[in-house]
């Protein structure tokens, strides 16, 4: 079920949280 992916950029939602956890996550690694 490719549709229900998390990393589908589909969902605007999920799209947000996926970039907001990047960068964040980024940021915390970096």
């Amino acid at each position: 079920m490719p549709e229900v992916h998390p990393y589908s950029p589909k969902p605007p939602l999920q799209r947000q949280i996926w970039k907001f956890a990047c960068q964040t996550q980024r940021r915390n690694i970096s």
